[in-house]
């Protein structure tokens, strides 16, 4: 419960505020702990960056919200074999090209990416036999993580340089094999044959329109990771901002 977390989590906070002060800052003090993630970016910098996404993102989903079932994504309101989900993902990964001679892809309760040379990068996923679209998602998205890192120079493996440039360049190359890419309708038009393969029964009268509309239906969801391309950014705005009064003893 909260309670016992409580004591812990002001620990954590009260630790992280020493850090930010021992690493100094100009400004604000997340500026301190920002440079970390994302060199020479300042808060004031994302501050502006967010007010104008809010500006057009917030009335969007305000205009959805009250049209969420103009969507039908029935289609997943049934169980898929977590086995083919796995092989399905690993066909998917590995034709967008993540080389499994450098990688490989394992199953955990939070999806992630780790490496330890661009010849070793490894990524989990996390399979649930009545949410579909997690598993294959979170699949796409890490292997945009692991090709980035397994595209890095080799002559910077083992030492501190063998990181992307930042958190944010990493992040948008997960996000855009998984939205851009994965979501799109001509990927789709080309994958969804291969699904009926593995799941006839589900998916054997689902034309690729239908099923297009229903992997990028807009639902709020309390999960990031399981938020949908609109809703997502709402999930960094609200963090960015507790953080911040937090650090600054504002809650």
């Amino acid at each position: 419960s909260i309670v016992y977390l409580q004591p812990h989590l002001e620990k954590i906070l009260d630790l992280t505020i020493q850090k930010a002060e021992a690493l100094g800052y100009e400004d604000r003090i997340y500026d301190a702990l920002l440079y970390e993630f994302e060199p020479e970016m300042k808060t004031s910098q994302v501050e502006k960056l967010f007010n104008e996404l809010k500006t057009g993102l917030i009335p969007i989903v305000k205009a959805i919200s009250n049209k969420l079932d103009i969507i039908d994504d029935s289609i997943f309101d049934q169980e898929f074999d977590e086995d083919k989900q796995w092989n399905f993902g690993i066909e998917v990964i590995k034709n967008l090209g993540f080389d499994f001679k450098r990688g490989r892809q394992d199953c955990s309760a939070h999806p992630f990416t780790t490496g330890f040379s661009t010849d070793d990068v490894r990524i989990t996923t996390h399979i649930y036999k009545d949410q579909f679209k997690s598993a294959l998602f979170s699949s796409i998205h890490e292997s945009g993580h692991a090709m980035y890192d397994q595209g890095l120079d080799k002559k910077f493996n083992r030492t501190i340089l063998r990181n992307g440039a930042s958190l944010g360049v990493h992040e948008s190359q997960s996000r855009l094999w998984e939205n851009i890419i994965g979501r799109n309708k001509n990927f789709w038009i080309f994958w969804l044959p291969h699904l009926k393969k593995y799941f006839p029964t589900q998916l054997e009268e689902v034309d690729v329109n239908t099923f297009y509309k229903a992997i990028n239906k807009v639902e709020p969801s309390l999960i990031r990771i399981e938020a949908d391309e609109i809703t997502y950014n709402l999930h960094i705005f609200l963090r960015f901002e507790i953080e911040n009064l937090m650090l600054e003893h504002k809650i």
